[in-house]
């Protein structure tokens, strides 16, 4: 036997029992208990225990398909209780009621006995029935964040790609040699180069899959955390949060989702706030709408039928474009191997950059 535990998740004291002889252990100890299924390994049984919690909170996750699926644990929950004289008792754990053959015994007929006055009168131990996940929010409340959930291995795995990749283009490290006349030795430094800051668009208009749009405008605030990431969400209207800045609550976010792409707001936080800089990595979700029906034309298109810029009114200062560096263009496509529409100003504006797809995170969600 052994106490639950969920990583770093707050949970009350609940003991995991492997056969019936550790549970009446429990029992006698007044401990809160289950009894693991037969077979259930710690993953599975950690699945088990968050199944109903994770359903509610990310209602468009396939969770089946992460290897989820509804199995009914009780927290039994052991109490003294005064029962008549040679009354059977038990704490329910079989199903069964007084009587049962699961009975805790505290002697070979099932039931002790004490004198109270004229009358016989004896007690036992019962034990209150709970689904694990109704005790635990009754007990402590759940309150887990999406990067405990990573930890466990319990999100889709595209959320872990993310963070790995931002990773790979932290801070480069150069070494410098140098002779130590005094130590008569080489004696070496690093200087650690400046970490180029991360840009993170996410477009939920309505041609994005709903689960797709309305599951990422729960995860995003975590992605963008781990990846210390600007962010732009992008639908109907675009906006842009800065790294560190408070993010609207979800009910706000949610009433972006849905409705037509735009593009006006959307250049003019590229103008403003993009253009011109280095960033680390571009992480883009999206489709293949851009912010314009013909893929950034008349008015906002980089290049004229002969290949020359142009300069229109309206057009955004291409020399400052052309300042732009972007090391690695990271996209997440709901169903093409293509950049999506609102990453494509990278590659126009910074030629070939190292980049990745891809559609399997799609998967996931239904």
């Amino acid at each position: 036997m052994k106490m639950l535990k969920l990583g770093t998740i707050k949970l009350p004291d609940i003991v995991v029992c492997d056969s019936q002889a550790e549970a009446r252990k429990c029992r006698e100890k007044f401990v809160p208990y289950l009894i693991r299924p037969k077979g259930m390994d710690d993953e599975e049984l950690g699945k088990a225990v968050l199944y109903r919690y994770l359903k509610r909170k990310f209602p468009r996750i396939d969770w089946a398909r992460l290897g989820f699926c509804r199995q009914n644990l009780n927290v039994m929950v052991p109490k003294k209780v005064e029962v008549g004289s040679y009354e059977r008792f038990n704490d329910g754990s079989s199903g069964g009621g007084w009587g049962s053959d699961e009975s805790m015994q505290t002697s070979s007929d099932g039931y002790r006995t004490v004198q109270g006055g004229s009358d016989e009168v004896g007690y036992g131990i019962a034990a209150d029935r709970w689904n694990v996940d109704d005790y635990v929010q009754y007990e402590v409340g759940w309150d887990v964040d999406v990067e405990q959930l990573q930890q466990l291995r319990m999100l889709p795995t595209f959320m872990d790609d993310i963070v790995d990749a931002v990773k790979r283009n932290m801070s480069s490290v150069s070494w410098m040699d140098g002779w130590n006349k005094k130590l008569e030795c080489n004696i070496g430094t690093f200087q650690a180069g400046q970490e180029a800051p991360n840009l993170m668009i996410l477009d939920v208009s309505g041609s994005i899959p709903s689960g797709v749009a309305h599951t990422m405008v729960t995860l995003i605030d975590s992605l963008r955390t781990q990846a210390n990431a600007d962010l732009i969400i992008t639908s109907g209207r675009s906006q842009l949060w800065k790294s560190g800045e408070e993010l609207p609550g979800m009910n706000q976010l949610n009433h972006m989702v849905g409705g037509c792409n735009e593009r006006k707001q959307f250049y003019k936080i590229l103008e403003e706030h993009v253009y011109g800089k280095h960033w680390g990595n571009v992480i883009v979700f999206g489709d293949n709408d851009a912010p314009s029906d013909r893929r950034l034309d008349r008015g906002y298109s980089w290049h004229s039928g002969n290949g020359h810029a142009q300069s229109e009114e309206g057009m955004p200062d291409y020399a400052k474009a052309q300042r732009t560096q972007v090391d690695n263009l990271i996209c997440f496509h709901t169903y093409s191997d293509q950049v999506p529409g609102y990453g494509l100003w990278v590659e126009q504006v910074c030629g070939k950059v190292p980049k990745t797809v891809s559609t399997e995170w799609v998967r996931w969600f239904k």
